[in-house]
């Protein structure tokens, strides 16, 4: 079965979306959906054979299987609501709502319609976090005694030649700073290595930017396995990094270790592909992961199977969240 799927939103995310999709066997990108001309004329200098303004008309004139939202945050709940009424299953972009109330609204209504939600925690897909899945499940490192994860840079204010969207400068909109945008990555890659429910020890925020919301959170969560997660993620650096890093009682293990030395070998792969004619393949795992959730789910679609993130899982994650943002002392 080949997945007849219409885009809704043409930002920086959707435009992997658009070139993924494009490239996946299993997938048909029908048409594309986008408020701005400017992202319409994107999408079809770029193969996209129908765009739209509005996502209605195209859920309306189109004969679609699913849709990727790719929006923003305040726009989740009554894009997904709308679309799963339609009977179309969803990959959403994260965070799944900018509220516990809105996030719950967007699952039972995936639930009452029986349509599929994927929310796009794209780095349960990244090969180096799914390494570190095995070595912890395995214990080859020992027990894991602390996780620490860092993902600091400019976020929506990074130095470039786009304007910021206006949406940003909104905490009603946004739903929060750095710690419900990239915060939530980290978190929900902890749950995926140590399991559901942690406690929130410590939560702590500030806005080096003067922003309505924080640029700068640090946060720390204990899981029933004992294991407790440091995370610190802003958005005030123009420098960006981002690790992970497992302490175990037998050894300790870093993305960082990882990143350097597959970065070679996938570009010199990427050389031989190209001289054989065949598909080259993101060199950055931030590419890649986003192209290996987008074929799971397609995949999910096609077997009318259940994908590994459900609207429930992102729905847990949004209640740490939220509970981090309740307890939060500000630094």
């Amino acid at each position: 079965m080949v997945v007849k799927i219409g885009l809704i939103g043409i930002g920086s995310i959707g435009k992997f979306h658009l070139r993924h999709s494009l490239q996946l066997p299993g997938a048909e990108l029908v048409a594309v959906a986008d408020v701005s001309r400017g992202a319409r004329k994107y999408a079809q200098n770029h193969g996209a054979p129908k765009v739209y303004e509005s996502f209605k008309e195209m859920l309306s004139n189109e004969d679609l299987d699913a849709v990727v939202i790719s929006l923003p945050h305040f726009l989740h709940c009554p894009v997904a609501t709308f679309c799963a009424e339609a009977g179309k299953d969803i990959l959403l972009e994260k965070p799944l709502a900018t509220t516990i109330h809105e996030g719950k609204e967007i699952v039972e209504a995936a639930k009452q319609n029986k349509v599929k939600l994927m929310v796009n925690y794209h780095l349960r897909f990244n090969k180096t976090m799914n390494y570190f899945k095995e070595v912890i499940d395995d214990g080859r490192i020992g027990s894991i005694a602390t996780m620490s994860a860092e993902w600091v840079g400019g976020g929506p204010f990074e130095h470039t030649m786009k304007p910021i969207p206006e949406w940003y400068f909104d905490v009603k909109k946004v739903g929060g700073g750095a710690l419900i945008d990239w915060g939530g990555h980290i978190i929900d890659l902890s749950t995926y290595f140590f399991g559901k429910q942690p406690s929130v020890l410590y939560s702590c925020i500030r806005s080096r930017l003067r922003l309505p919301f924080e640029d700068e959170a640090i946060l720390i969560l204990e899981f029933n396995t004992g294991t407790r997660v440091i995370i610190h993620v802003g958005w005030f650096s123009q420098i960006a990094r981002k690790n992970v890093t497992l302490w175990g009682t037998v050894r300790a293990i870093s993305w960082e270790d990882y990143i350097e030395k597959t970065d070679y070998i996938k570009a010199f792969r990427n050389i031989i592909r190209k001289l054989r004619g065949r598909q080259v393949m993101p060199l950055f795992e931030f590419g890649l992961s986003h192209l290996k959730a987008l074929e799971h789910f397609i995949n999910c679609v096609s077997a009318g199977k259940e994908p590994s993130i459900t609207g429930d899982d992102a729905l847990e994650d949004l209640k740490i969240i939220s509970k981090a943002y309740k307890i939060s002392k500000r630094f």
